[in-house]
């Protein structure tokens, strides 16, 4: 999603938080992506 999503993505303004929306939008999902990663653990181990 990260990579794919970039050339939509990939704007100067606006900004969030003072970032250019491109970097908030890479923060936010490697920010995001250790969750997913213990959702499907979670939900891949057996009871």
């Amino acid at each position: 999603m990260l990579t794919l999503a970039i050339p939509f993505v990939n704007r100067e303004e606006p900004r969030v938080f003072g970032f250019p929306f491109l970097l908030a939008w890479m923060v936010f999902w490697v920010a995001v992506t250790p969750l997913f990663l213990l959702a499907a653990n979670r939900l891949g181990r057996a009871p």
